[in-house]
């Protein structure tokens, strides 16, 4: 079908093929149309700092055990809260993944957690909050953190009160070498050698 003739003195076409002039203009000319999408920016909350862990170490005996207390309690927590079906078919998994799990044992080898807030920093595991009193007592049990030795107390020295008693105070007996007593070559005495001959009894007589 052809174009209808230009009617009218219209050059740009005919009046069914010209395109209308749209009602709004874009934002360029018009910019308060633009704030109608404005949307803010979500919020994204900074994550705590876990510790660094050094992994390459060995694990103690005290470790084994709590990693097998770890799994038998999320095993017995997956029956409990979501049957054995599903303990069976997807295991303790379904509370406490394999990950957090290990995680757990490596800050407790090097005493990183004692509360549930320094579980739930170092492992970000979901259910800290509902669970981890439960795990810290196992952490505490199994791995029990050193204790700090206690230091002796000394006695405290006594200030002197004044010069008089610096100066009255008994001087250290040191044990020096005896000094050798003379004698005499003349009469074989000793306590004074030949040049005294006052003391010498055979310069004397």
């Amino acid at each position: 079908m052809e174009c209808n003739p230009p009617t009218h003195g219209n050059t740009s076409g005919c009046s069914r093929c010209l395109l209308p002039p749209p009602r709004l203009c874009c934002d360029i000319h018009t910019s308060s149309l633009a704030t109608a999408f404005d949307v803010a920016p979500p919020q994204t909350t900074r994550l705590p700092v876990r510790s660094r862990i050094d992994k390459k170490y060995a694990m103690t005996p005290n470790d084994f055990k709590l990693h097998t207390a770890l799994q038998d309690w999320r095993d017995e927590k997956t029956e409990k809260e979501f049957g054995r079906a599903h303990l069976l078919d997807l295991g303790g998994t379904l509370v406490m993944p394999n990950a957090v799990l290990d995680r757990i044992v490596d800050c407790a080898h090097h005493f990183k957690i004692d509360t549930k807030e320094d579980l739930a920093r170092e492992t970000r595991w979901d259910e800290s909050e509902a669970w981890g009193v439960e795990i810290v007592q196992l952490i505490r049990y199994h791995i029990p953190k050193p204790q700090p030795r206690s230091l002796t107390t000394l006695a405290p020295i006594q200030p002197a009160s004044s010069d008089h008693d610096i100066a009255s105070a008994p001087a250290p007996v040191g044990k020096g070498k005896e000094r050798a007593k003379q004698k005499c070559s003349a009469c074989g005495l000793l306590g004074h050698n030949s040049l005294f001959h006052l003391l010498c009894l055979r310069r004397l007589y």
